[in-house]
């Protein structure tokens, strides 16, 4: 008798942790079904099995042991199927990295495997050197920013996909089920916008000289009548989350001394009285380590150890400054740490879905061929991006955070975005309150 509520999955016997993580991100940490993974040395594509149904899924990338060793811009293919594939009569949108869309006498080909561990992993980045001027890799370089599908998130498609063929193979379990999130984080940057008589000197002067504007100018000087920081907004962000069920992450900086870091003490009572109220009220402290620290294990372990020292806490999650990331590099020394959780996987040029996908994953290090224990929930939209790169007004703003909100809703996923403390009033700011409050429905 056919067993429906088993799931078999076949996989060469080459490239064994690159095949097996990528199944086990699709069945095991997206849909949560059961199944097992056995390697032949006679297969040379996936073969997904329920029962005696069987289905094939092309293999066109990892096609030999040697295919680890050639990670190269020239396995980088040069053009994509973006056409539909039909299961059951139903259309399932779906971008071929690797393979082609079509599905016929029961074979795949379209190799949603290779193609979801290029989007999960990252590799991508390590063999096109091409930055910014902060050795970041810019999302116009991605080949999906270049085919047009950054804002798809490609891997929850292939989700949608695989379960659909489970069924069609007869499988009768169920698979996860999730519910829309939002998770809001907020980097702490500039604590606040002052912390002495000077830093207001300089503020206003800033305002006449270096950046006229009036707006800017009577803004600053009503919050030194009135005694205000415009930059403690602390409270304005939680109480957001509140309303929405949610919490707040404010990520904190320590030791910095980079020009792009801005460096302030832990030990002021203002910085404890912060972090007092935001645990008080059920929020999390977390961890953003400074604009040097992305290549430097030493000085990333040096800085950790101060928040979790002068603050009283144990981060377990955060993000790195101005978004650096060295692939994969940085997610090893978040792994190294032992912290639980990094948002760091955004672009700073474009809003999106760098991995490709709107669930948190477990991360893999392509170049010692191991899964890490991190987990990446990756970043979606960030406040710098909507008002300084791409210059939308508020309005503008609105409309493409509820198109890609509306895409995340569509597969239950997570809508993690960062709003600095410091992202109100002043300059663009003042036409973006109302684009933090919508980040929220």
């Amino acid at each position: 008798m056919t067993n429906n509520s088993t799931i078999k999955v076949t996989v060469p016997n080459f490239c064994v942790a690159e095949t097996s993580y990528t199944w086990s991100c699709l069945l095991e940490t997206f849909l949560n079904v059961p199944y097992s993974l056995d390697i032949s040395s006679l297969e040379s594509d996936f073969v997904l099995a329920v029962g005696s149904n069987k289905l094939v899924i092309k293999n066109y990338f990892f096609d030999s042991e040697e295919t680890i060793d050639d990670y190269s811009q020239c396995s980088i293919p040069s053009e994509v199927d973006m056409k539909a594939v039909i299961v059951r009569e139903k259309e399932f949108p779906l971008v071929s990295i690797y393979g082609y869309n079509k599905l016929e006498h029961n074979v795949l080909y379209s190799d949603i495997i290779s193609s979801t561990f290029f989007m999960l992993t990252r590799w991508e980045e390590s063999v096109n050197l091409e930055r910014d001027e902060h050795n970041r890799f810019l999302a116009s370089d991605s080949i999906a920013f270049k085919f047009g599908f950054l804002h798809r998130p490609i891997v929850n498609e292939y989700v949608e996909l695989l379960w659909s063929l489970l069924c069609t193979l007869g499988y009768n379990g169920s698979r996860l089920r999730r519910s829309y999130s939002v998770v809001p984080t907020h980097d702490v940057d500039y604590p606040s916008l002052w912390n002495s008589n000077l830093d207001k000197l300089r503020a206003i002067g800033f305002s006449i000289f270096k950046n006229p504007s009036l707006l800017d100018l009577t803004t600053k000087i009503r919050s030194l009548t009135n005694k205000v920081d415009i930059y403690d907004t602390y409270g304005i962000l939680m109480d957001y989350a509140d309303q929405a069920n949610c919490k707040a992450h404010f990520n904190f900086m320590s030791n910095a001394t980079s020009e792009y870091d801005s460096i302030y003490n832990l030990d002021d009572v203002y910085i404890q009285n912060i972090v007092s109220t935001i645990l008080s009220r059920g929020h999390v402290i977390g961890f953003h380590p400074s604009y040097n620290s992305y290549n430097d294990s030493e000085l990333f372990n040096s800085e950790l150890l101060a928040i979790n020292s002068h603050l009283n806490v144990e981060v377990i999650s955060g993000r790195q400054h101005y978004l650096r990331c060295d692939i994969p590099l940085t997610l090893d020394i978040w792994n190294d740490n032992n912290l639980v959780w990094d948002s760091t996987l955004g672009y700073a040029n474009e809003f999106g879905f760098r991995c490709g996908v709107c669930y948190p994953f477990p991360v893999f290090n392509f170049q010692k061929r191991v899964p890490l224990n991190i987990i990446e929930r990756p970043l979606i939209v960030m406040d710098v991006t909507l008002a300084i790169y791409k210059g939308l007004s508020g309005s503008a703003a609105i409309r493409a955070v509820d198109e890609i909100k509306d895409t995340i809703k569509k597969y239950n996923g997570e809508f993690v975005f960062l709003w600095h403390n410091s992202s109100f009033q002043l300059g663009v700011w003042s036409d973006y309150h109302s684009v933090l409050k919508n980040m929220y429905l």
